[in-house]
């Protein structure tokens, strides 16, 4: 029922705006034009390779309405999945409302749940690298599923937002900036064989994972988000 209409056809006026600029000068009054001619005017002003970016920038834009609107609605409250009854989601400094709707649904990143939450599991500890706006290392303090949460994010206002999460949730967690490869290694050598390591460091998994880092933590599970080629993921595979 929310207005997917007027978040694509605000993200048309920001490119009309920006292709006047560059290509014939158009004029489009969005009030009296259907949206079906609107978006054939400025698809068809635009070059080839341009087109998939306008378009992956209107689904974005629409997800950033969507899920603040959905925050509005849920009181910022998880309202199913495991973390039901979480408090405080709200707009991340990463990815601003998208990931919005899946955390108040219970359906983020949910293929990982069987990894992270196994029946019956309590892991000894859990380290969290690059924990964004802390949903991890929150919920699964939350739910008891980690007797001790370490959450490393090198951006300053997400560590805020962790801290706000939980206080929210009436948590306690340890919070650190970035992860650093011989500070994660010293706490592998310490950490309990029973522990839980989550990265999702947009691509730095290739530097701060060293070969001493996964000898120590070899008894411990890790639950890594790989990007880069598939050639850079297929030698991490191998190590």
């Amino acid at each position: 029922q929310l207005n997917f209409k007027n978040a694509i056809l605000l993200e048309i006026a920001k490119q009309v705006n920006s292709l006047s600029a560059q290509y014939e000068p158009c004029s489009v009054n969005l009030r009296r034009s259907s949206m079906r001619k609107v978006l054939k005017l400025v698809l068809s002003a635009m070059p080839n390779n341009a087109v998939r970016g306008f378009l992956l920038a209107a689904v974005w834009a629409h997800k950033n309405v969507y899920g603040a609107e959905l925050i509005k609605k849920a009181s910022s409250v998880v309202q199913a999945g495991p973390f039901r009854g979480m408090k405080g989601i709200s707009k991340s400094h990463w990815s601003g409302f998208q990931d919005a709707p899946s955390k108040l649904l219970g359906t983020y990143e949910e293929q990982l749940l069987p990894h992270l939450m196994p029946p019956g599991k309590t892991w000894e500890s859990l380290f969290c690298i690059g924990a964004g706006d802390g949903y991890w290392a929150v919920g699964l303090k939350l739910q008891a599923v980690a007797k001790s949460v370490t959450a490393f994010e090198m951006n300053p206002d997400s560590r805020e937002r962790i801290g706000e999460l939980a206080k929210a949730n009436q948590v306690d967690i340890v919070v650190h900036g970035e992860a650093r490869s011989r500070e994660l290694i010293n706490l592998a050598g310490s950490a309990g064989k029973d522990s839980l390591w989550i990265f999702d460091i947009e691509g730095a998994e290739f530097e701060i994972i060293s070969e001493e880092f996964l000898r120590k933590a070899s008894s411990n599970t890790l639950v890594i988000e790989m990007h880069g080629t598939e050639s850079d993921r297929s030698q991490f595979r191998e190590r």
